[in-house]
């Protein structure tokens, strides 16, 4: 072993309060396209090449991720790509799926880590790793449908509250008939309010999640058991927007920002503009000040947005559930809404004018 001052850094496993971060076996196959380590250079010097690789197995492939420099004090996560070898199956007697990872710091094995992945069935809940739009691997939940139309599957996007972790948002939902349920982690348990960093990182857990179900299509098309069944993602998506307290508020932002791909809007416990977006204007500041610093957080402002949700399909208890104090006039809409779905679903897929 190398004595480079790298420092490996818990992971969060099955954890209510943190979530998990390890990739899932789903059925028999990886889901996730890639695993993750978070390391820390305790060192007073910065640290070069530094790359997470995969051991090689009978089920996996040997992979290398893309090397990183640590400066004194940083913190990273490091990514690699996770890969099944073509043909093979992980069995009840593999899991849960031992994987042995290495970090190399120029060449030179700096530490060592196993992780073992759990084993879902088709239906069950299960995580997966993406990597953001700033190169950082990042989490997300999700559930298979329980069927789709030929035409693709829509996806349930739901965005959680403060203190919740993606795995316990999709655990909210069965498997539902038509689509996907997506949960992102949005890079905390806060979510960054779905704003700025949360707001990118859904979106790109919603791109992740039709990759690699399209990846998941391509090989469930190979075998003739189940050539017939569908699980790719619609193109372009079809989403239902829907979360509670702050998630509330991501559902709303999204329904507003992206009405050309909702389905409908159901912001439960939540609001259309948090206190953030209220910035005060400081005694004496100049108009061009004030104009950039407030033109920075209008997006944000979902209140000036809800005329884009006029004429958008929905069922009325799925596109705008009416925020409530209490909690049991803004639970059963969902309740409702959920029941509506594979109607919508499949409607989804006619012509506009067929929608209204």
């Amino acid at each position: 072993m190398s004595s480079q001052p790298l420092r490996l850094l818990p992971l969060a496993i099955n954890d209510w309060a943190t979530g998990h971060e390890l990739p899932d076996i789903v059925a028999g196959r990886l889901f996730s396209g890639h695993i993750l380590l978070k390391v820390e250079n305790r060192g007073n010097a910065p640290l070069s090449g530094v790359a997470l690789h995969v051991q090689g197995s009978n089920i996996l492939q040997a992979t290398t991720g893309v090397p990183v420099g640590l400066q004194p004090g940083q913190r990273s996560s490091l990514h690699a790509p996770l890969a099944q070898i073509a043909g093979t199956s992980v069995v009840a007697a593999q899991c849960p799926l031992q994987v042995k990872l290495h970090i190399e710091v120029n060449g030179t094995v700096a530490a060592k880590r196993e992780h073992r992945l759990g084993c879902r069935a088709i239906h069950d809940r299960f995580s997966f790793v993406y990597i953001d739009v700033d190169g950082s691997p990042q989490l997300a939940a999700a559930k298979f449908p329980s069927s789709c139309p030929e035409q693709g599957c829509a996806v349930l996007l739901s965005t959680h509250g403060m203190d919740v972790t993606a795995q316990r948002q999709a655990d909210c939902y069965r498997p539902l008939p038509g689509a996907w349920v997506l949960a992102p982690h949005g890079r905390g348990t806060h979510g960054f309010n779905w704003q700025g960093p949360g707001h990118w990182s859904a979106l790109r857990a919603l791109d992740s999640l039709a990759e690699r179900a399209g990846l998941w299509q391509t090989q469930t098309e190979a075998d003739a058991e189940t050539a017939n069944d569908v699980v790719r993602v619609a193109n372009p998506p079809r989403v239902i927007f829907a979360g509670h307290s702050n998630g509330g508020f991501g559902a709303w932002f999204f329904g507003t920002h992206y009405p050309d791909m909702a389905l409908g809007v159901a912001p439960l416990s939540g609001m259309a503009t948090i206190g953030t977006t209220q910035v005060p204007r400081p005694a004496g500041l100049p108009d061009r000040l004030w104009e950039l610093v407030d033109s920075s957080v209008e997006e944000y402002r979902g209140d000036g947005l809800a005329s884009n949700l006029i004429g958008a399909p929905h069922r009325t208890q799925l596109h705008l559930c009416t925020c409530s104090p209490h909690q049991s006039y803004t639970y059963k809409p969902v309740l409702c809404s959920i029941s509506t779905l594979p109607d919508l679903v499949h409607r989804s897929a006619a012509t506009p004018k067929d929608m209204f």
